[in-house]
Parts: structure tokens; sequence; C-alpha cells
């Protein structure tokens, strides 16, 4: 087992190879000055202008370690740590100090919270799956803080200090928690008084109470345990004690100055913020060094936290724990194996096999981390962000997919309406949190995911999976003894749907709004005395259509609901008409465009020629679907339309949502015109609706188009990304008159990424299964020479091989065997197609030669 002394001396010994090698550091570099140590570690230098992050996870319980020192730390709507943002005051802190002749010059171990006038000193930060190490190098020392959450949901702190001179090195190591402990989002004046901190000799109990209405109290605690330690220490558990005034932040602190607090105070409550505070000295020989360690653990009960504040201390303990998990972690189990996507080099785009593949790696576990979240992006989880996470990870986690579908399917309401976003509750009794604002699409995600895991897993048992439902009356959750099976919540969802179909054009009417949900005008009322209109919503009417396929398959599969297929094939035939007839508008050129949707009475249509504002638009998603839900095989003359679109969206950063943007004074198409112009939404490159674009260009065969678009969006071709550039972003933004130029929202809880990972397995290697088979179909055109992807199907481990060898026709082979392809006229390529019995001999090996 490595110990965290030898794994920091693993991780220098990296760190200075990479340094000293020109040809490595050009191999393994990524933007904003990160480079890849390894396929799963990744090195982050300190800049001035964005910041990347990690989240270390355990069933939902998240630490966000930032490269910039930066933390935060919650669950489902539960915040341990607050989040920090543009140089607030830390809520998690390590300071070691240089001896100077009147006392100590404190040094930040994690960055935040550091002196103004710093010299010699150089931090970086390096993420690992287990854990995020933080070194800061000074002409006295070095230090190294590791912090973790493991599979016991403990929050886990150690630091190492080495004395790097040949002199005795005096200094101390102090650390800083303010830990908040409650469902709240922000403090307030109330906090400091609800809030308690106490230290014994073993380290600190934190006690938070929480009000949420008269009859129920919740006692939260978090109890703090130190690492064994003979030698003195100095505690307190106020926050004006270790900054030596009330008015002082941490980076003005007299204590770290001196090197001890001015007096002793081991309990503090209401006055003023409680916190948990050591400081202590240590005195190292030259080359000698000194761990301490800290374990967080979280109770409502107060018995549990004292008694596991007096155990669980030990730094070995830890140690184990990432050396455990790093050997799960490339040993994934057979259940659990992510698929393994390699590319040769594309020179011509500056990419080279070794980026390619780590990158890809670290996409997968973004999607994978978001797949297992309790909350997405904000405190709840969205209906559309979960299923579309777990549409792509069921690939690799197909039993937790399962569970997690399950799961979800629990918030539905009764009626088959999906709320916009749920959370998990507090407490037993206690009503989850939800948005039950009804953005139209949520339950069309829910219906397609199904069916993406019945065609990747064979798993039929998933619909006869028993899960309960909630009453919504309006904005109000209640609970509901209602229960039945997986299968019968997607027929409830369908016919919620259904429901919703306007009658003067047949189409799904938008409510609140669809997958673009800044767009959320559309649905607006004509008729104050309603609550929404018959506006309609272009994609999620698509995304409708499709699902009574699916659902239909599935009843002719199992047996069941046979009787509604003739009636679901009717409305899908009603829909079909609908779209024709109002989603496609044209000039007096004969020129087409598909629209985004419509308002209330058909007033006005957006991305048209006219729109409300007078201006000719075009939108990115409705094109996107119209392709990827099968809407094109009605007239295959409108591909061409819609790359003439897709040309007009086209940016320095790939397709745009819409272009042109919408101003401020449109007062029907909602908040989206309350967002500046080439921002999210609102005319950006929007990288979730930019896949859905390359992925329909995939489909139709044109690769090479979609390649650009793919090359365009990655952060590996960026110089500079705003947020984590090993994984993919939310969005580029641009906007010259406003200084914007490539910058993301935010990153981690995107769908981007997981809709890489499905335009990557679906489109690009085209392993497209069904209820009864598998579709082999590759893209076209591949930039690179070679590519291969391993994965699992229905059980059977693929293999799938490309390569360019100069044929004039695409071959296949098939475990060394030659075998008959058909040409797909759409996709302007050959395919081949096994069935579920082909695939139950659990191997294929196959063979695309161009």
């Amino acid at each position: 087992m490595q110990d965290f002394q030898s794994k920091v001396q693993s991780l220098l010994c990296a760190i200075r190879a990479l340094e000293g090698d020109k040809a490595l550091q050009q191999e393994r570099k990524l933007p904003s000055d990160c480079y890849f140590l390894s396929e799963d570690t990744v090195l982050s230098y300190r800049r001035d202008d964005g910041d990347a992050r990690y989240p270390y996870a355990y069933d939902g319980l998240t630490l966000w370690a930032y490269a910039s020192g930066n933390v935060k730390m919650e669950e489902s709507t539960f915040n341990h740590f607050l989040p920090v943002f543009e140089a607030k005051e830390p809520y998690l802190a390590f300071f070691a100090g240089i001896k100077q002749e009147d006392g100590y010059f404190p040094v930040s171990l994690l960055g935040p919270a550091k002196q103004a006038f710093e010299k010699g000193i150089r931090r970086y930060t390096v993420f690992t799956p287990q854990a995020a190490y933080y070194f800061t190098e000074t002409p006295a020392f070095l230090s190294v803080v590791r912090m973790l959450v493991d599979d016991k949901k403990l929050l886990r702190l150690s630091v190492y200090l080495e004395n790097t001179g040949d002199t005795v090195c005096e200094t101390y190591v102090s650390t800083y928690i303010n830990f908040l402990n409650s469902h709240a989002t922000y403090e307030n004046l109330e906090t400091k008084w609800y809030k308690r901190c106490t230290a014994n000799d073993y380290g600190y109990i934190l006690h938070t109470t929480e009000y949420r209405g008269r009859e129920n109290c919740m006692e939260h605690y978090a109890a703090i345990a130190r690492s064994p330690y003979n030698g003195f220490i100095d505690r307190t558990t106020s926050h004006s004690v270790y900054t030596g005034s009330m008015h002082n932040q941490l980076n003005c602190s007299t204590a770290l100055i001196n090197g001890k607090f001015g007096v002793e105070k081991l309990h503090t409550e209401f006055t003023e913020t409680a916190v948990a505070g050591d400081i202590i000295p240590v005195k190292l020989g030259a080359k000698e060094s000194f761990v301490v360690s800290y374990t967080a653990a979280f109770y409502d009960d107060k018995e549990k936290a004292e008694t596991m504040v007096a155990t669980n201390r030990e730094t070995a303990a830890i140690d184990e724990y990432v050396a455990r998990k790093a050997c799960e972690d490339k040993n994934k189990t057979a259940d659990e194996r992510m698929p393994i996507i390699k590319f040769g080099d594309m020179l011509g785009q500056g990419l080279n096999a070794v980026a390619i593949e780590y990158f890809i790696q670290n996409v997968l576990r973004q999607v994978e981390f978001c797949t297992r979240s309790k909350n997405y992006a904000g405190t709840l989880i969205g209906i559309r962000d979960i299923f579309q996470q777990v549409e792509a990870a069921l690939t690799w986690i197909p039993t937790y997919s399962r569970g997690k579908i399950v799961e979800a399917l629990g918030y539905i309401g009764d009626d088959g309406r999906a709320p916009r976003q749920y959370s998990y509750p507090p407490a037993k009794g206690i009503l989850p949190q939800m948005d039950l604002r009804p953005y139209i699409d949520q339950g069309v995600w829910v219906i397609s995911t199904v069916y993406t895991y019945l065609c990747f897993t064979g798993d039929y048992s998933i619909l006869d999976e028993v899960c309960g439902y909630y009453k919504f009356d309006g904005n109000a959750v209640a609970f509901s003894d209602d229960k039945d099976t997986v299968l019968d919540h997607l027929v409830r969802i369908a016919e919620y749907l259904l429901s919703k179909l306007a009658a003067d054009t047949g189409c799904l009417r938008a409510l609140y709004g669809d997958w673009n949900d800044a767009l959320d005008g559309l649905g607006v009322s004509a008729d104050k005395s309603r609550d929404f209109g018959d506006g309609v919503s272009v994609m999620a009417t698509l995304q409708l259509y499709k699902n009574l396929a699916e659902l239909c398959d599935i009843f002719h599969a199992t047996g069941k609901y046979t009787d509604k297929i003739d009636g679901y094939m009717q409305r899908r035939e009603s829909i079909r008409q609908g779209l024709q007839k109002h989603a496609i508008v044209q000039n007096d050129k004969g020129e087409r465009k598909i629209v985004h949707g419509w308002g209330d009475k058909l007033r006005y249509k957006i991305a048209s020629y006219c729109d409300n504002d007078g201006l000719s638009r075009d939108g990115l998603t409705s094109n996107a679907y119209w392709i990827l839900c099968d809407a094109l095989v009605w007239d295959k003359s409108l591909k061409k339309d819609i790359m003439q679109a897709y040309e007009r969206l086209d940016s320095k950063y790939g397709l745009k949502t819409f272009e042109p943007y919408f101003a401020r004074d449109n007062k029907d198409v909602g908040r989206i015109t309350k967002l500046p112009k080439g921002t999210a939404e609102n005319g950006a490159t929007y990288i979730h609706a930019t896949l859905f674009g390359l992925w329909s260009m995939f489909e139709v065969g044109e690769s090479e188009k979609a390649w650009e678009q793919l090359f365009k969006i990655l952060p590996l071709t960026h110089k500079n990304i705003s947020t984590t550039p090993f994984i993919m972003s939310n969005s580029y933004l641009y906007n010259e008159e406003k200084g914007l130029d490539g910058e993301s929202m935010s990153d981690w809880f995107t769908g981007s990424g997981c809709v890489l990972i499905k335009t990557l397995v679906w489109e690009v290697f085209g392993l497209k299964p069904d209820l009864h088979g598998l579709t082999v179909r590759p893209a076209r055109y591949f930039p690179c020479d070679t590519a291969s992807i391993s994965m699992r199907v229905k059980g059977c481990d693929i293999q799938l091989q490309y390569r360019k060898t100069g044929e004039n026709k695409r071959r296949f082979l098939v475990n060394g065997v030659e075998r008959a392809s058909v040409y797909d006229e759409t996709a302007q390529t050959e395919k081949i197609y096994f069935t579920d019995a082909e695939l139950a001999q659990g191997e294929l090996t196959i063979e695309a030669l161009d």
C-alpha cells in the first residue's frame, strides 16, 4: 500500500518528469495551463482567469475541490460548505508559517486567504479520481493537502509538511473549518445563533439546529476527529479568536502571525461564528516531514457524533482507502466497465491520440458522476437532466442506472406529469422540494431513456418494478399512496403528454417551455383566464412523435398494453400532419425553414422568415430533432434546408442556438431576452445543443461537417477554457461588445458530456441496438487512420476497430470473416446487423475497413 508520503513523492516525480520534457508536455497539454499526468490524473497550475474543479462524492455527498483551493460541499439540498466565489472568505483553510524574527509569515496551503505580498511561493493542484492534492512550495518547506470523500461518507483531510532545507525548520500547521451544516443556501444574521462548536482532546463537535416549521426541528452534528498527536495543540472554536478580531479576515489573522491563539476558547455559540481551529507547532529537522489528518462525519444524533470523534482518526486508514479505490478504479467490475474509446492522431487539428483518449475517459467520468448525483447544478435534480445522463451511463453501469430510473420515476405526479426538478426529502415524512413549472418536455426524456435501456441491456424486468407517485396540485406537492409498475408510469406519462396536444394544430403545447427553457414565452395565453395557451414546441412535439413509436415497440415486445397500439399510431399520424402543415415555412424563393415553435393561436412563429420582431431567424434544436426523431423520411429534400440553416447558425465556436439573438425589447418569447447577446441560449454556442446538431449531421451522412463542429467545441482545441478543461463545458460565449470571447457558464453538470458520449457510441462508431439486435454503422468519414471502441451491449463484449486501408468500398470483418453489408441511404455508408441470438455468443470482434 502506498502511504501519503509515498504518493506525494510519486506525484512529484511525475510532475518533474513532465516539466523537464517538452515533447511530453505537448502530448499531455490541456488548455489553461493544465496537463494530463496520466489517463486519470490532471495537473492544474494556478491561473487568474478561471478555475477547474473535481467532484469527490459518495451516495450524493459531494466535495467540490477547486484548483484555486476553494471548496464547497453538499448533499442534495443540504449544504456543508457553501460555495465560495470571487475571493470570498473560505470556509476551509490550512496554513503553515515561515519563521521570522518577530513571528511567522503565514502561508495559505490551499491558496485562498493568502498574503498579498508573497514571494517565492508556488502552488499547483493535482486531481486524481480518489483525491485532490494541493501542493505549495516555499523556500522553507513543501506542503501537500489531500482531500476526499470516502465510501463511508466521511470527509477526509490530510496535511503533509516536509522540510526541504538542510537546517531545522520551525513552523506550524493550522486548520480552519467552518461548516454550515444546514439546508440554508446562505448565511444571515441568525446563522450563528443556531450553531455551536465544542473542542475536546480528539477534535471538535459542531452542532447546528435547523427549524423547518413548528413541529419540525432538525439537529445536525459534524464530528471532526484529528489524528493522534502527542505534542501541544493550540485550539479554538471561535472565528474571532482564530483571526484575532471580530473584524479581521483570515489573511489578516494575528494568531497566524504569532503562531498561537491569544486566548483559549473551547466552546462557542450564539454571539459569534463557531468554527474548528487548530495551530500545531512543528519543528522539523532537515528533510523531515509531518502529517496530520482530520476526518469529518455527519449525523443527526449527538451520541453517534461523540463516539465517532474519539475513533476513526488514523491517517493510515485514509491511505488504505485511497490505495484500494485506485485499484478498483483500474479494474472495473464486469457490470461497471466503462467503454474504451481510442482514436489515432488527428494532426490536422493539432490533436494527438493520447490526449484524445485521456479526455474521453474523463468525460465518461463526468457522465457517471452526474448520473450518481443527488443534485444537478443547483440543489435540485432536473428530470430531463438526469434521464439524459442515465441514457449515456447505462451502457457501462446498467445496474445502477436501472435503480436510478426506478427511483426517479417515483417523483412523477399521479396524473403522469413529470416535475421539472425534484430533490431528496430531508427526512422521512417530509415532502421533497420540487420545481413544478410544467415544462412540457420532461416526460419525453423519460420514455426515450427507458427505451434505450431496454435496447442496450435486454432487461425487460425493469418494466415490472413497482414505484410510487406524488400528487401535484398547481405548485403544491402532496403524498400519494398510488403505486404501479414502470411500464404503467410510462403510459401515464404518454397519456399526460397526449392530453396537452393543441386542438388547432395537433402539436404539443409548450406550456412553460421545452428543453430550451430560457424561451419560456411561447406557452403564454392570449386569454388571461387560461394558465397556458396553445403555443407549441416543435422539438418536444417531435420527441413525442418518436416516443409513441418506442412505446408501441415495447407493447409489441411485452404483449402488454397492445390495445393502445392502434390509438397511439393514429395520434402519431395526426402529429405528423400537424408538423408538416405548421412547422415548415417557406419564403417567396421556395426556401424552407423548420421553426422552433409558435405562440398562442399561431400569432407568431419563432425561427421563421419573419419572427414576431420582424427578423428572419434560425433555431438549432428543431432542425436537429427533425432528423433525430425520424421526421426527415417524410420529405428527404428537407435535408438541404436543414444543412443551410446549420451554415447560418455556424460561428467561431460552433453552431449557435439561435441566430440572430433576441433583443431585450422582444416581449413575447420569455426570459431569453434578458440574457445578453451571445450568452447561454441567446445566440451563444450552447454546447449541448451544438452536439444535437452535429449528432444529426452524422445521422444523415454529413460526417465531415459534423467533425468540423466537434473540433470547434472540444476543449482540447482551445487555448483557454474558463472552467474545467479536461471535461465538457456548458457553452462558449461570444460578444465582442461585452468583451466575451469563449468563456463558459459552467461545467460538470451539463448535458454536453452525455450527448458527446452518445454521439461517439451511436454515430461515430455506429453501435445502435434496438429491441431485437444491433446495427453497426460507423460514420462515413473519420479524420484519422484508426479508431476503436470496446464496450458491452446486451451482455456481449463488442470490440470494434476502424482502419483506413485504401479500400474502394467499406468492408466488415466479424471474428476475422468478411460479412456482407447493406448500404444505408440516409447515412450514406455501409452497415451490418446482429440479432440478439448472435449477441448471445458473448463476444464479437468487428473490423470496419475503408
